[in-house]
């Protein structure tokens, strides 16, 4: 069995596979829970391979697989050219490796031209046209864009949780929350444009929020297990 571990800002994912990649059972835990019993399996595992964009954990990660399922884990780079996929910073090991990763199984499974869009703490876009990868954008995500507004101002600051929505808001909190939202869409939206292409990939936490409002415009994928995904081409 291989297990796959995507370490995000906020959660840790896991998937296990067997050998021929084939998903097996999965699980999430908080990156502030995680303690050695987070993952527990009964299947021999006899690859681990990891994503981590915390290296504060990467430690943990390396005594938990040790010690507990008795490997060595693998830990995925941004290495350019993997898969044919040319990367569009100037160093690539300065882009993300869960970005890479996402841009990598899009590339290889679903399409080569393409906005990925991972929605989760952070709202990253990356573009991937005329056969590379172009680069991309970092916002704050839906619930770090609204908390923002609450740090840096006195009053505007959303009181409650609330789903998000694109209609204009009559109170303050709905206002911050459904303008966040806008933000997003709009920044997804526009860069697709830019690029000229028609194809977006979605991932993350709050991907589904985006897809119903890019539909009528784009062809639209989710895909929750992306950045997982892009460690089987990453570490075949």
């Amino acid at each position: 069995m291989i297990l796959d571990i995507d370490v995000g800002n906020s959660r840790l994912k896991w998937l296990l596979r067997a050998m021929d990649n084939k998903p097996v059972s999965r699980g999430s835990v908080s990156c502030g829970q995680w303690t050695d019993g987070s993952i527990v399996l009964d299947e021999i595992v006899s690859r681990v391979r990891i994503s981590s964009v915390k290296g504060d954990m990467d430690a943990d990660l390396t005594n938990f697989c040790q010690r507990k399922l008795g490997v060595n884990p693998e830990f995925a780079k941004v290495n350019d050219g993997t898969a044919g996929l040319s990367c569009g910073y100037s160093n690539p090991a300065s882009l993300g490796v869960d970005r890479w990763l996402a841009a990598l199984a899009c590339w290889k499974n679903i399409s080569r031209q393409a906005v990925v869009v991972d929605a989760g703490s952070a709202l990253t876009i990356d573009l991937l046209a005329d056969n590379r990868h172009r680069g991309g954008y970092i916002l704050p995500g839906l619930k770090l864009m609204a908390g923002s507004l609450g740090v840096g101002t006195w009053g505007v600051r959303v009181a409650q949780e609330r789903t998000a929505e694109i209609c204009p808001a009559t109170d303050t909190s709905g206002a911050v929350t459904n303008g966040s939202l806008l933000a997003m869409v709009g920044a997804v939206t526009h860069a697709a444009r830019l690029a000229g292409v028609d194809d977006i990939v979605l991932t993350g936490g709050d991907s589904s929020q985006l897809k119903k409002y890019l539909l009528e415009q784009f062809c639209v994928t989710e895909v929750p297990d992306l950045v997982l995904d892009g460690l089987v081409v990453a570490l075949p």
